[in-house]
């Protein structure tokens, strides 16, 4: 269990009460992974305007932290929580210069745009299209090999 996650971190979000150790989902990860890669699919490859850009935005946030879920399913955790959702995926880091803050940036902008209705402005909507292209698909290509 956890193997592919550092202890440490495992150990915090258990202790914080933000992940609970359940046994793999295989089932529920493939699942994660397919909708995560159909809806990134889509909507990377929407234009990006300023009527677009939120749900583009919106969509994008959404696979990636369904590709922590599928990883923390994998694992054998649980966890309601989008912060332990993409820090699954800090350890799949495949540059450097990608860190928690850049996934917790992109939390915080759908947050707003959900709860308070803020417009996300087509330059961000453009970034995570980036980022899910340099790394999303990275994600789900390394998620995949564990389920096959």
């Amino acid at each position: 269990r956890g193997r592919d996650m550092k202890p440490e971190r495992a150990e915090r979000l258990m202790r914080e009460g933000l992940l609970k150790s359940v046994s793999p989902d295989i089932a529920k990860a493939r699942s994660l992974m397919i909708s995560a890669e159909k809806t990134a699919s889509y909507a990377a490859a929407l234009q990006v305007t300023e009527n677009s850009a939120t749900v583009i935005f919106r969509e994008l946030y959404e696979s990636l932290r369904m590709l922590g879920e599928a990883r923390l399913c994998l694992l054998g955790y649980s966890t309601d929580s989008h912060e332990a959702q993409l820090e699954a995926l800090e350890d799949y880091c495949p540059a450097a210069n990608m860190r928690l803050t850049y996934l917790n940036r992109f939390r915080e902008i759908r947050h707003k745009a959900n709860y308070y209705g803020n417009l996300v402005e087509p330059e961000r909507a453009k970034e995570i299209i980036a980022f899910w292209t340099s790394h999303g698909k990275d994600f789900l290509e390394k998620l995949k090999t564990k389920v096959r």
